[in-house]
């Protein structure tokens, strides 16, 4: 009955990023209270290079594709599309992403402290896969949150 925003279970004092001393040295589950479905999964070294790539572009938005295994949902990959960043958009060359069945979904930041989708993010999602993260400033594990092809929060866990 608790609604809970992350909870993190200290399993490993190392920190397999090497050189994103920002992540923390756990495993951290976010998500939201009753959900039903199996979770995504994110890898360490993913969320670290969407959190670099989010601090190189403020003040202006990132955007990228996640890449994984659909069947198994995890997310292994970030791929950094062709696309033009601004302050409150981007630009997203989609004639120029190629077509890969490992693309399962998006990731963009937000520059202000809001990861709450917008209706254009909502558009998006319901184009390009399945698991969508948006990053909020000041760009960390704990200012994402994930959400599905229709723009409702769902789990993601952090291995």
């Amino acid at each position: 009955n608790r609604n809970w925003a992350a909870t993190a279970i200290n399993r490993n004092k190392e920190n397999p990023l090497h050189g994103f001393p920002h992540v923390p040295h756990n495993i951290a589950l976010f998500g939201v209270r009753g959900l039903k479905q199996l979770m995504y999964k994110i890898k360490r070294e993913v969320l670290g290079a969407i959190i670099e790539a989010s601090k190189n572009t403020y003040p202006h938005e990132f955007f990228g594709v996640l890449g994984g295994s659909p069947g198994e949902k995890i997310v292994d990959e970030l791929i950094v599309v062709p696309a033009t960043y601004g302050r409150n958009f981007t630009l997203i060359k989609s004639h120029l992403i190629p077509f890969d069945s490992k693309m399962i979904g998006t990731v963009h930041s937000h520059p202000s402290y809001s990861s709450r989708p917008s209706k254009q993010d909502i558009a998006t999602f319901g184009k390009m896969g399945s698991i969508h993260l948006i990053i909020a400033y000041p760009f960390n594990s704990e200012s994402f949150n994930a959400f599905d092809s229709k723009g409702i929060k769902t789990a993601i866990e952090l291995i």
